[in-house]
């Protein structure tokens, strides 16, 4: 590469803040840009790598299949997917990203984020897919952090169940979503007991991540 097109290339990334330049000796250096996005790719791998063993021994616990969901530059997108139980037959795989309105993880981030973390990706899935009225989905979030998880039975996929808990980490913030997905077919599926474990589980995943409840912080 010839240097005039070396520094064509420096001068960009100087400008998207990926790179630095030194002021005492003219060098170059990673820029804050660049720290940023190795932090925030470090943070991904922490999350994926601390709550993929408990999403696996929760489906395993069900017998059913396992996702894990992180918030992604289009929405909610499946970044695991394990097979716990017998195979549920879909489209969705690992890098689908999945509705913001009419997918539990999508509620489930909506629920658990500042309206501005979403807003602009909501505004855009509204005009182009069925959109739920804003008093009713409010209602619905709302609900949502009540209970502390979310589900729904067959918007995403005909047939098909889900139950949906945050994950937090040290700062509160939700880093991920665990989830569960089952057949509507089957009765029990959102019996108290699921919930439960698949709360537990996300619950044991954040306490991993550093995440303290709202007791905890007030206590220390």
């Amino acid at each position: 590469m010839s240097r005039s097109q070396a520094h064509r290339y420096l001068l960009a990334y100087i400008n998207t803040g990926l790179v630095q330049q030194e002021p005492s000796d003219g060098r170059y250096s990673l820029g804050p840009m660049a720290l940023k996005v190795g932090l925030s790719a470090l943070s991904r791998l922490d999350v994926i790598r601390i709550t993929t063993a408990y999403l696996r021994q929760l489906a395993d616990d069900l017998q059913t299949t396992g996702l894990l969901t992180i918030w992604g530059d289009y929405g909610p997108t499946i970044i695991r997917w394990l097979d716990g139980g017998v195979p549920i037959a879909t489209s969705l795989h690992v890098g689908s990203v999945l509705p913001i309105q009419h997918s539990s993880a999508g509620l489930t981030f909506m629920a658990f984020q500042p309206p501005l973390a979403y807003k602009t990706l909501l505004e855009r899935e509204r005009a182009t897919r069925a959109a739920i009225d804003e008093t009713e989905l409010q209602g619905m979030l709302f609900e949502i952090r009540r209970q502390g998880y979310a589900k729904v039975d067959g918007q995403v996929v005909p047939g098909l169940a889900a139950i949906s808990v945050p994950i937090f980490d040290m700062q509160g913030k939700t880093v991920a979503v665990i989830g569960v997905l089952g057949r509507m077919s089957d009765k029990h599926f959102f019996c108290q007991g699921n919930v439960d474990k698949v709360k537990a589980a996300a619950n044991e995943a954040s306490l991993a991540m550093g995440w303290q409840p709202d007791e905890a912080r007030a206590a220390s």
